[in-house]
C-alpha cells in the first residue's frame, strides 16, 4: 500500500513546535477574571492567592476579599493599569476599617502582615468621577511555611529558639519577628542585623527574662546590640519592621561570649569574683557595659598607680578604685587615659573596677598597675608621717609624692635661729608645711608657684617639714632646698636607728623570727653592724636573713653585717631564734645594732613569754587535770569529776579530757 506522507508533515510539525514551548515556557498560569458586582463590601468576589484581570469604570471602585491568618502576610500589587489613570489599592481589616492605602506610585504595592484572623477586603478604588482602566492585581498570601526558617514567630510566646552564629529571614509587611536565647550573669550577648534590604526600617529590640526592654537600636545601617546579661534566664530579640509596611529580608547575627570566650580573668563582674592583679600590663576586655573586677593587697606605705593605658577610640570607661570594705576612694573618668595614683591608707586587700560607661560599651583596654613600695619611692620613704621622718641630710633633697601622700621630714634648730624651706621645683599641687617640735603647725603656704618658708626658731629643738599632696591623686616629684640640715649634737641619736617586730609570745622546743628594720639617719651611705644577743639561757640564735653580706652565727654575741644603705634609707633583718624544750617563763633578747665607723649604735630589748604546753607524760595530765600535786593525794571526788567532765566534753587548764585520761585518773586513784 503507498501512503502519502506529505499529508503527516503539517500536524507532526505542529505538535513538535507546541512541546518544544511547554518545555521553554512551561505552564501558563490561568487568570481569574473580575466578576461584577463587585462594588462594595456585600458583593465583594471571594478570591485566594491570584492574579486578577478587571476594568474599573467611571470611578467606581472592585472589592475583593480574601481569608487571613495572624501568621499570614498579604502582598498586592496593581502591576498594569492605562496610563495615566488614577487607581488606589486599599486594605481593610475585618471590621471593614482601613488598614493601609497606596496611590502614591505607578504600581500600587501594599504588603502588610494580618494582625488578627479573618477575611479580609482589598479595594481597587477609581480615584476620580471620570476614571475607566483596566487593571492587573496580584494577591500572595505569605504563610509561615513560605516566610523563613523561623516562623510563625511573631510574639514572645511563639519566639524560635536561635543559634549562634548568622542567621538568614525575612521582615513581611511591618511584622516582627522574635527570637530567644539563654544566658547567665556571666555572660555577654552580641547581636546584629548585619544585611538588609536598602532603605528597609528595621529596630533590633533585646528584653530581659520578664520581657521588659532593656535596649533598642534603630540608629545605624547596622543595627547592633552588646549587653551583659545583668541575670541569668531566657532572653528575647525582636527584629521589628519599623513600619507598617517594611518587607525586608535580613541575617541576624547572634554571639554570646561566655567567660571563656571574654578574657584571661573572667568571670570578674563583682567583688565576689574581683581577680588578682599582677603589676604590669594586662589586657582585657568590657562586653556590653559589664564592670570588670580586679583586687591587690598594699601595705599602708605603698601607693597604687593604676591607668587605662588603650581603649577603643571613642569607648567611654570609668577607672574605680575601693578600699577592703568596697567604699569607693577614688574615680577617673574625665580624660583620655583613666589614671589613678593614690597611697593605701591601710594594709589591706584594695580593689579595682574598670567599668563600661554605658549600657552598650563594648571595648578592648590595656590596665596597667603599679604598686609603689618603700624601695621604688624614693630615697627617703617610707616617711609619711612624724613617727618616720627622715632626716633634712642635704640642702637640696629630691624625693616624690605618691597619690596624695605626706612626706615628713626633720631638722634640729636653736632657739632664734632662722630656716628657709623652699619646694623649687614640682609637677603638681603640693603644701609645704613646718610643724615645732610638739609637732603644731607654725607655717603653711600652698599658694604660689614655689611654696616657700621664713621661721626663725621661737625654741630648741626638733623641727617637722611637711610636704603634701593637696589632692587625694597627686603624684609629683619635687625637689626642697633648705638652709638648715641635720639634728642638734644634744638631741642626735647617733646615725642610726633600730626598730622590732615579731612574736609576743612562744612555746618551748619552738623556733621563731623576729625582723629588725634600720634606719640610716646619717649623711652617707653606711654599712652597719647587728649582733643579737639572748639575755636568757633558754634561747639560741639559729640564722640571719635579709639585706645582710656576712653572718657569723657562732659569734660571741651572733652577729651580721648588713649591705650599704643609703643616708635616710631602711635595711631589714630576719633573725630566727630556737628556744630549748624545757624553758619557762620568758625568753629575753638584747639587739644592737652599731655603726663601726662613727661607734654610735641602738639596742632594743624584748622579752618574749613562753607559753607551756599539755604535757605528755599521762600521769602528768591527771595531776595538771584534778590540780593535784601528787598521786597519792586522789580521791573519788576526784574521779568522779573527771568523768563529768568527760561525758560534758570540758577542757580543763588548757588540755581536751579524753577516755585515756579517765582511765588513767582510776588506775591512779586505785593503786593509791
Amino acid at each position: 500500500m503507498i501512503t502519502n506522507n506529505r499529508l503527516l508533515v503539517g500536524p507532526l510539525l505542529l505538535m513538535l513546535l507546541l512541546l518544544f514551548l511547554s518545555i521553554i515556557v512551561g505552564p501558563v498560569a490561568a487568570n481569574t477574571a473580575e466578576q461584577e458586582p463587585n462594588d462594595d463590601f456585600d458583593t465583594a468576589q471571594q478570591i485566594t492567592e491570584d492574579t486578577l484581570i478587571g476594568t474599573v469604570d467611571n470611578g467606581e471602585s472592585d472589592f475583593y476579599a480574601i481569608e487571613a491568618n495572624t501568621t499570614d502576610a498579604l502582598d498586592i500589587e496593581i502591576t498594569d493599569r492605562d496610563s495615566s489613570a488614577d487607581l488606589d489599592l486599599v486594605l481593610y481589616r475585618p471590621d471593614r476599617t482601613e488598614l493601609a492605602r497606596d496611590g502614591r506610585f505607578d504600581n500600587r504595592d501594599l504588603t502588610l502582615k494580618a494582625p488578627e484572623t479573618g477575611t479580609y477586603f482589598i479595594e481597587v478604588d477609581g480615584g476620580g468621577q471620570e476614571v475607566t482602566s483596566d487593571y492587573r492585581l496580584n494577591v500572595t498570601k505569605i504563610t509561615p511555611s513560605e516566610n523563613d526558617a523561623f516562623a510563625a514567630n511573631d510574639g514572645f510566646e511563639s519566639a524560635a529558639t536561635i543559634p549562634e552564629g548568622f542567621s538568614d529571614a525575612t521582615i513581611w509587611g511591618g511584622e516582627s519577628d522574635f527570637y530567644k536565647i539563654d544566658a547567665n550573669t556571666t555572660d555577654a550577648l552580641d547581636i546584629a542585623i548585619t544585611q538588609r534590604d536598602s532603605g528597609a526600617d528595621l529596630n533590633l529590640v533585646l528584653y530581659a527574662p520578664d520581657r521588659t526592654e532593656l535596649v533598642r537600636d534603630g540608629r545605624f545601617d547596622n543595627r547592633d546590640i552588646t549587653l551583659k546579661a545583668p541575670e541569668t534566664g531566657t532572653y528575647f530579640i525582636e527584629v521589628e519592621g519599623g513600619s507598617q509596611e517594611v518587607t525586608s529580608e535580613y541575617t541576624l547575627s547572634v554571639d554570646k561570649i561566655t567567660p571563656s570566650e571574654n578574657d584571661a580573668f573572667a568571670p570578674n563582674d563583682g567583688f565576689e569574683s574581683a581577680a588578682t592583679v599582677p603589676e604590669r600590663f594586662n589586657d582585657a576586655t568590657i562586653w556590653g557595659g559589664e564592670s570588670d573586677f580586679y583586687k591587690i593587697d598594699a601595705n599602708t606605705t605603698d601607693a597604687l598607680d593604676i591607668a587605662i593605658t588603650q581603649r577603643d577610640s571613642g569607648a567611654d570607661l570609668n577607672l574605680v578604685l575601693y578600699s577592703s570594705n568596697r567604699t569607693e576612694l577614688a574615680r577617673d573618668g574625665r580624660f583620655d587615659n583613666r589614671d589613678l595614683t593614690l597611697k593605701a591608707p591601710e594594709t589591706d586587700t584594695y580593689f579595682i573596677e574598670v567599668k563600661g560607661g554605658g549600657q552598650e560599651i563594648t571595648t578592648d583596654y590595656r590596665l596597667d598597675v603599679n604598686k609603689i613600695t618603700p624601695s621604688e619611692n624614693d630615697a627617703f620613704a617610707p616617711n609619711d608621717d612624724f613617727d618616720s621622718a627622715a632626716v633634712l641630710s642635704d640642702q637640696f633633697t629630691d624625693a616624690t609624692i605618691w597619690g596624695g601622700e605626706s612626706d615628713f621630714y626633720r631638722v634640729g634648730l636653736n632657739k632664734s635661729e632662722r630656716i628657709d624651706l623652699e619646694i623649687i621645683r614640682r609637677d603638681g599641687n603640693l603644701d609645704l608645711v613646718l610643724y615645732a617640735p610638739n609637732q603644731t603647725e607654725l607655717a603653711r603656704d600652698g599658694r604660689f608657684d614655689n611654696r616657700a618658708i621664713t621661721q626663725t626658731a621661737p625654741e630648741q629643738g626638733t623641727y617637722f617639714v611637711e610636704i603634701a599632696g593637696s589632692g587625694l591623686e597627686t603624684t609629683s616629684e619635687y625637689q626642697l632646698r633648705s638652709n638648715k640640715t641635720g639634728l642638734l649634737p644634744t638631741e642626735s641619736p647617733g646615725d642610726v636607728q633600730l626598730t622590732a617586730t615579731g612574736v609576743d609570745s612562744i612555746q618551748p622546743g619552738t623556733t621563731f623570727t623576729q625582723t629588725y628594720a634600720i634606719q640610716n639617719i646619717g649623711s652617707d651611705t653606711r654599712a652597719f653592724t647587728i649582733q643579737a644577743m639572748s639575755g636568757t639561757s633558754n634561747a639560741t640564735v639559729n640564722s640571719f636573713t635579709g639585706d645582710i653580706e656576712v653572718t657569723n652565727v657562732t659569734g660571741d654575741p651572733p652577729s651580721a653585717s648588713t649591705e650599704s644603705i643609703s643616708a635616710g634609707a631602711n635595711g631589714s633583718v630576719t633573725v630566727e631564734y630556737s628556744v630549748v624544750d624545757n624553758a619557762t617563763g620568758s625568753v629575753i633578747i638584747n639587739t644592737t645594732v652599731l655603726d663601726p665607723l662613727s661607734g654610735s649604735s641602738e639596742t632594743v630589748s624584748q622579752e618574749i613569754s613562753i607559753q607551756q604546753g599539755p604535757p605528755e607524760d599521762p600521769t602528768e595530765r591527771v595531776l595538771q587535770i584534778t590540780g593535784r600535786g601528787d598521786p597519792s593525794e586522789l580521791t573519788q571526788n576526784d574521779v568522779t569529776a573527771a568523768i563529768t567532765r568527760f561525758n560534758r566534753g570540758q577542757s580543763i587548764n588548757s588540755i581536751q579530757i579524753t577516755q585515756n585520761d579517765i582511765t588513767a585518773v582510776i588506775t591512779l586513784f586505785e593503786r593509791s
